[in-house]
């Protein structure tokens, strides 16, 4: 019986030996497979990236092409045009002797003006200085209203003061009485009225 159970010993040795095989094949099976799987999509992606390359690329010399042909045509067009502008320096050097011209008549102008123009300024103020001497003049209080009698109107205008109320005729009596009153007003109102130094 020794003999059959080494060798039934040795029969499940072997049979766990191939299952553990048989597992670690299939195990290294998957992650093949996976690695392929990864660099399938990695291909394909590649491609894409590649493609898109080549479009733009297409693109990009397509754009060449045209710039290039643009290019030709303004450099004809520079040549065609480098005539005109030699024509138009020839005419801009005409005109700037003619502008220097016309700008020294025009700085001969500018002085007479500025001398026009100070002379003016000079008078205004002369002008405006009498004017406001003239206001300052008017507004003040005249210095004859010290000694002015204020029994007429005008007089009582002449130094800014309210004019007299209508009155009726005074009788002959009452003409005197009214008289010396007035008298009296000037002497009230002298220490009133402002002086000018």
């Amino acid at each position: 019986m020794r003999l059959g159970d080494v060798l039934m010993g040795a029969m499940v040795l072997v049979s766990l030996g191939l299952a553990a095989f048989i597992h670690q094949r299939k195990k290294d099976d998957v992650v093949l497979f996976k690695q392929i799987n990864f660099q399938h999509v990695k291909f394909k992606v590649s491609l894409d990236v590649l493609a898109d390359y080549k479009d733009e690329a297409d693109k990009v010399q397509r754009n060449l092409e045209q710039l290039r042909t643009v290019v030709k045509e303004k450099n004809i067009k520079i040549v065609s045009d480098q005539v005109g502008v030699d024509k138009l320096k020839k005419e801009l050097e005409e005109c700037a002797g003619i502008a220097k011209h016309n700008g020294d008549g025009v700085a001969v102008l500018e002085t007479e003006q500025k001398s026009v123009s100070s002379g003016f300024l000079v008078k205004k103020e002369d002008w405006t200085n009498e004017i406001t001497s003239l206001k300052t003049e008017i507004t003040q209080r005249s210095k004859l209203c010290d000694f002015i009698l204020k029994t007429s109107n005008e007089a009582r205008i002449l130094c800014k003061e309210d004019p007299l109320p209508a009155q009726p005729e005074l009788t002959k009596q009452e003409e005197p009485k009214a008289a010396g009153q007035l008298a009296e007003e000037p002497k009230a109102a002298e220490p009133q009225a402002p002086r000018k130094e």
